[in-house]
């Protein structure tokens, strides 16, 4: 696993290639692949006790991303997040859960899994969550550069058409106009006015299975563990080993 990440950053060089400066980080979610593509195109994982595929190329990106929602992992593991995408991440993250339904998505951040989930329904809002494995210095990376979800998600443009940033400098802008909007709250409250609490508006989600450092079973599987045709039920996380 420790050669894994190398390996699967400089795979992914030519997808990076086109940014204009290199990232400080990297989160990419992959879908499964197909025994049958091209060897140099996939990757091997191992998730409770079987080897899986997953393809090299990513769905979606820190890119896609325009808005986000951090928190601590239930199971102590770093942080977890919930990633608002642009359209392009959207579409992208409603065609792969619309067709390949019962199979895995899995996370990535710098190169190393950190998490997976199980497809179970088709995911059209373009929201994504990474449920454990976010270090806190990429979390304040991301607010350098990416706004908070605040309550009633992104901005629109009317109440009949959803519009969120997708290109760099929406992006930058929606960034600007989501920090000046924080800084006239500061002054609201130091001044005594009153503000209304911002509640971060989130769809609820499974809590994903824990994923293995080394490889092999999660803690507590039974030995004989595979992957489950049908989803389970959601339950708190084993703790994660050491």
């Amino acid at each position: 696993m420790r050669r894994l990440a190398p390996l699967l950053l400089l795979a992914l060089a030519p997808f990076f290639m086109g940014m204009s400066k290199k990232p400080k980080y990297t989160i990419t979610i992959h879908a499964q692949a197909e025994e049958m593509d091209v060897p140099q195109t996939m990757f091997p994982i191992n998730i409770g006790g079987k080897q899986m595929l997953f393809k090299i190329l990513p769905e979606f990106s820190q890119e896609n991303v325009v808005a986000f929602h951090p928190f601590p992992a239930d199971n102590g593991n770093g942080m977890g997040v919930a990633l608002q995408l642009e359209v392009r991440g959207k579409g992208n993250l409603e065609i792969a859960t619309r067709t390949r339904q019962g199979e895995f998505l899995l996370a990535m951040v710098n190169g190393k899994p950190v998490d997976y989930s199980q497809i179970t329904r088709p995911v059209s809002d373009g929201i994504f969550t990474i449920w454990q494995g976010i270090p806190e210095e990429i979390v304040a990376e991301m607010d350098k550069k990416i706004r908070r979800i605040k309550a009633g998600g992104p901005p629109s443009m009317s109440k009949d058409m959803e519009f969120v940033p997708s290109t760099r400098k929406e992006r930058k802008r929606a960034k600007q106009e989501a920090d000046r909007l924080e800084k006239e709250a500061e002054k609201a409250r130091k001044s005594g006015k009153p503000v209304e609490p911002e509640i971060p508006s989130l769809p609820a989600g499974n809590v994903s299975p824990q994923l293995p450092v080394e490889g092999g079973a999660p803690p507590g599987a039974p030995a004989d563990a595979s992957v489950p045709s049908q989803p389970a039920p959601p339950a708190p996380p084993p703790a994660l080993p050491r």
